[in-house]
């Protein structure tokens, strides 16, 4: 395995993260924002900054995840191209990547998916009008907070090996087509 493909993996899986922690961010606070404005949000300035700046952090998130093989290639540039692991290629270390990214969400996020699953339950059966009432005042910022990265987790778990071999096949088709343009020096 090329250390250039461990680097693109590295810089992938951070990618990801950082989209999974402005997702994690954004959407409880775009449910409370929806509750808490009388007005049009987009005319307050305020709004339209947090829109700018978070179009701005998707956007660095996206060209992160795009060019990490550039990215990959300019720091591996003068080290050893081959990194002993076995027989890893890529996809594996993308599996790896993804399956433990997965479970690691999965458990951080079960006991509290698990938590309010069972408050909200126990809610819904004290009855048709104190449930309605108490479910309203619940903090939806912390449910989804909870939510969101354990079904994420369960996605990137139960899809880590089909998105492994499309990333992998993608790279490596890459990386053939700017091999080839490359023009190759003779002696």
């Amino acid at each position: 395995m090329s250390l250039r493909s461990l680097v693109v993996v590295s810089l992938r899986i951070i990618a990801l993260k950082f989209l999974l922690n402005i997702f994690l961010t954004v959407v409880p606070q775009l449910v409370l924002l929806e509750h808490s404005t009388q007005s049009m949000p987009l005319t307050n300035p305020f709004s339209i900054t947090f829109i700018v700046v978070l179009a701005a952090l998707i956007t660095g998130a996206c060209m992160l995840w795009s060019l990490a093989l550039p990215l990959a290639q300019r720091i591996t540039r003068g080290l050893p191209p081959d990194i002993s692991f076995g027989a890893l290629a890529r996809v594996d270390c993308y599996t790896i990547a993804f399956l433990a990214i997965g479970l690691w969400l999965t458990a951080v996020h079960f006991p509290h998916v698990l938590n309010w699953s069972h408050y909200l339950f126990r809610l819904a059966a004290t009855g048709p009008t104190p449930g309605e009432e108490a479910i309203s005042q619940v903090n939806k910022y912390e449910i989804f907070s909870s939510v969101l990265p354990f079904i994420i987790g369960i996605l990137l778990f139960l899809n880590g090996r089909k998105w492994s071999h499309k990333l992998a096949r993608r790279d490596e088709h890459i990386e053939r087509t700017e091999a080839a343009k490359v023009p190759e020096l003779s002696p």
